[in-house]
């Protein structure tokens, strides 16, 4: 069974399942009954608090890594594909569980959606992307403050300027949605 390492955990973060090979998404078909009853008692564990989240943590990644080797066994998946996958599964069960449970108001989350939905946000996901790799990699990012400029832009945009704790919370969502883009795109990539 995969074992999510603390600087996964740390960095991490509802598609429409697909079957293929070539997918990270087999996971959401191979969940069992009692795995996905297990996970529904874990998200409501994810309420902002990061020392109480830790347990809960391992325990998703426990669950998730769970089907996600499932997977890699049934379609031969390589073990970076396997990686990229357990980043996005987790990243994936993660955005549900802050979006159930987390700490930002509906209001503020619907906002968010509205907002990333308008036009063209490549270069935002580019930079949200690159600062979460940050952490999950240990590399700092040459376009940091590029980077910085632009997500501040987006948040300024929102009306959240300066606000430290829903800048924080808005970046644990898209975060957690960045590393579900990543892992999907880099997983794809290797196919």
């Amino acid at each position: 069974m995969l074992r999510w390492t603390p600087a996964l955990i740390a960095v991490a973060a509802l598609a429409t399942p697909l079957q293929a090979q070539d997918s990270v998404e087999c996971t959401q078909n191979t969940y069992t009954e009692a795995q996905k009853q297990k996970i529904a008692e874990i998200l409501p564990r994810f309420t902002g608090d990061v020392a109480a989240e830790e347990a809960a943590n391992i325990e998703l990644g426990d669950s998730a890594g769970g089907v996600v080797d499932i997977c890699a066994q049934e379609h031969g998946w390589t073990a970076e594909e396997k990686e990229l996958a357990a980043v996005f599964e987790f990243s994936r069960l993660r955005e549900v569980a802050f979006r159930q449970h987390g700490p930002m108001p509906a209001q503020d989350i619907a906002k968010l959606d509205a907002a990333l939905a308008k036009g063209d946000r490549t270069a935002l996901w580019q930079a949200m992307e690159n600062q979460v790799l940050v952490g999950y990699t240990g590399e700092p990012s040459p376009t940091e403050q590029q980077d910085i400029t632009i997500l501040g832009a987006f948040l300024i945009g929102l009306g959240y300027a300066f606000q430290n704790d829903k800048n924080e919370q808005f970046g644990m969502l898209m975060g957690f949605m960045a590393l579900q883009r990543y892992g999907k795109r880099e997983f794809a990539a290797l196919q």
